[in-house]
């Protein structure tokens, strides 16, 4: 089975300027430090989660379970931040097979 990736997203991404991977990587980073490490999780867990109604759904949702999903999403984040910054350099990886390029 060939893999075929679009090329109107590959060159999106190959295109995209550095200053806007930073920009959104540090923006993202710093909100999940903050709820993992800084005392974001209690207040999404008082706030947030009474507002969407969640806390009364599914209880056992504490403080604990907030600060896993932080140090998880800021984890995901940090390697596909690694992957867009090289993703430069593996352009040559994503051919379309069957064009004419």
């Amino acid at each position: 089975m060939i893999m075929r990736f679009n090329p109107e997203l590959v060159q999106m991404l190959v295109a995209l300027p550095i200053q806007t991977l930073l920009i959104g990587y540090f923006v993202w980073g710093s909100f999940w430090l903050w709820v993992a490490k800084w005392g974001g999780a209690e207040w999404v867990e008082e706030k947030v989660l009474d507002f969407f109604l969640i806390s009364r759904i599914l209880p056992r949702i504490g403080s604990d379970s907030i600060k896993f999903v932080g140090w998880t999403m800021l984890v995901v984040s940090t390697i596909l931040f690694v992957i867009c910054l090289s993703i430069g350099e593996l352009s040559s990886v994503f051919r379309v097979y069957g064009r004419d390029n």
